[in-house]
């Protein structure tokens, strides 16, 4: 780590830290006479003697002024995309940001965090609910990061949900068959078992805005659409039920429903949660019920669900819950999926072993055939060879230690360079650019991690923002690394160079796709300093060498955009 002169770039207790840390690496016994050495003349430290006094002064003067404007600009620029930013980097430069530019007052930090997420957002729901609860920086960075918690057990448009009937245990469900009486449309009732997908419901927006936005009590308005017969679920108000006269209820066309808690010990919520006890009803303020009324077609009986307006009580209550996503695509082991699914017939009643055979044949995606299945050890083998072919094609692509890759700028489809160039400015070390034609060997990147023990370790697979890594460039055979003290040649953000000194990164995926813990090949990441958190960019900015034009790399903490995408990809032709 090298010495930093104070200046009006860097927080005073932040210097203080990095010049303390040099000190104690670089065994120097007298910090506070080296702290004044560091720190231009321009600013009277000479009577100083404690590093409280050296701060007070730093303080007080009028670099620091402007410091704290910039830092204030810096965070009216901060932006949050709720969807595609990472969270918990984003809060800690936000946190970062109110701390050095000394914005103290809660009520102003929680107004300017509000104003950079998104009203429509669960996270703005969240926190504006609980603005009393929050007392300090430290419980508005908890409340930020709980609501992503909370997030996960949400009902939200989008979701897909079971309803399952408090009163008799059984699951609102409906099928292909149709009324005799009435409207003659495909008939709902409550069923014992889970009959999946008969008994699931996708919750849709009405404004056909597929905007993940969480459902509110009493507010929201949506469309429960059954996931088999894709028809929503209607209230008749011109057809009697079949068995007790009320008003009947069917999948046909377009009519939007309420929610409201229909349980009295947890009426404080604004949006809904999953496994939460809930009431029912359209825009006419008729109700969903059901009650033990059988009903008959075609010699199968079925228990009735109806619409009605009298008062509400126990047979009205409805027990929401997020489906569980455990469809098998040939990604999970088939013996761990299969316990899965087992476990999951038996939450829900599926006893029958044929009933979970069947169950299970329909969670498999229909490009793994198993028509013809008939035992779970059928099945298993099915599943196996797929399974274990699927695993070994993957493994194929999976980046770890000592692999070989090139990493590619999405935005300008350029490639991560360096060469035995150095800089005029800065710090006079290997360039790093990024070149229009894959260069051998300049273009090349050794991916080097190390385990617990220190010791390379070239089997250890790179997982997705944990594992620090060395960035080798094969041509220079140094180590990338982003400057704290040196700026970029044209735009003057951080230097990015090579040297022989290696520096670790975290990457992290940027891929919708990436639903697993590793990278892959052909991989969307963002790579950023596991130090500093510098994130690596490039842009169309060139700088000029000897008369040779380079387009600019960088490092920077700002927001993720565009310009940090890379596109990582194994070397085949070492």
């Amino acid at each position: 780590m090298e010495p930093v002169e104070y200046d009006e770039t860097i927080h005073p207790e932040v210097w203080l830290n990095k010049i303390k840390a040099c000190c104690y690496k670089n065994k120097i016994g007298d910090i506070i006479g080296f702290c004044k050495y560091m720190i231009h003349p321009s600013i009277d430290v000479s009577k100083a003697s404690t590093f409280d006094e050296i701060l007070n002064i730093l303080k007080s003067d009028a670099l620091f002024t402007l410091f704290k404007y910039s830092v204030k600009e810096k965070l009216q620029m901060l932006k949050f995309d709720h969807k595609n930013d990472d969270h918990i980097r984003f809060i800690s430069i936000f946190r970062k940001y109110c701390y050095e530019a000394e914005i103290n007052d809660v009520k102003e930090q929680k107004n300017l965090l509000l104003k950079k997420i998104s009203k429509d957002s669960f996270q703005y729901c969240f926190i504006n609910s609980n603005l009393e609860k929050i007392k300090s920086l430290n419980d508005l960075v908890i409340y930020f990061n709980q609501s992503f918690l909370e997030q996960r057990e949400s009902i939200h448009f989008g979701s897909c949900i079971t309803l399952k009937h408090v009163a008799t245990g059984k699951y609102l469900t409906s099928s292909d068959v149709q009324y005799k009486t009435g409207s003659e449309r495909n008939i709902v009732f409550a069923s014992q078992t889970l009959s999946n997908p008969y008994s699931l419901w996708n919750i849709s927006n009405p404004d056909q805005k597929d905007d993940n936005r969480p459902v509110i009590y009493g507010k929201s308005k949506f469309y429960l659409i059954n996931k088999s017969v894709d028809k929503c679920l209607v209230i008749s108000h011109g057809h009697k039920s079949p068995s007790t006269g009320n008003w009947e209820v069917r999948c046909f066309d377009s009519r939007y429903m309420y929610l409201t808690n229909g349980d009295s010990t947890n009426n404080n919520s604004t949006y809904i949660k999953s496994k939460e006890i809930i009431n029912i009803y359209d825009k006419d303020n008729y109700i969903l019920r059901s009650h033990e009324f059988p009903f008959t077609i075609n010699n199968d009986t079925y228990q009735e669900v109806v619409g009605h307006k009298e008062r509400i009580d126990g047979n009205d209550k409805w027990c929401i819950e997020l489906h569980s996503k455990i469809e098998n695509h040939g990604t999970i082991h088939p013996e761990v999926w299969l316990n899965e699914i087992k476990t999951y017939c038996y939450k829900n009643q599926i006893k029958k072993k044929e009933d979970i055979i069947e169950f299970c044949k329909s969670m498999i995606h229909p490009s793994i055939n198993v028509s013809k299945a008939s035992t779970f050890d059928e099945i298993m083998n099915i599943l196996k060879i797929t399974y274990f072919n699927r695993s070994l094609l993957e493994e194929r692509k999976l980046i770890h230690s000592g692999s070989c890759v090139t990493l590619k700028h999405v935005a300008t489809e350029k490639y991560l360079t360096s060469c035995n160039i150095s800089y005029k400015t800065g710090s006079g070390r290997s360039i790093v650019f990024t070149s229009q034609t894959l260069s051998n060997p300049n273009s090349l990147w050794i991916i080097k991690s190390l385990d617990d023990s220190n010791e390379k370790n070239e089997s250890n697979l790179i997982i997705c923002g944990k594992s620090k890594v060395y960035l080798i460039n094969k041509g220079t055979d140094e180590g990338m690394v982003i400057s704290e003290n040196y700026k970029s040649p044209s735009t003057g953000n951080w230097e990015v160079g090579c040297v022989g000194t290696h520096y670790k990164y975290l990457m992290q995926s940027d891929s919708i796709s990436n639903d697993g813990t590793y990278i892959r090949s052909k991989e969307i990441i963002n790579i950023y300093d596991a130090e500093s958190n510098f994130i690596l960019r490039s842009h169309e900015y060139p700088f000029t060498i000897d008369d040779e034009t380079y387009q600019e790399v960088v490092g920077h903490e700002g927001r993720i955009d565009g310009n940090d995408k890379w596109c990582i990809e194994l070397f085949e032709d070492e």
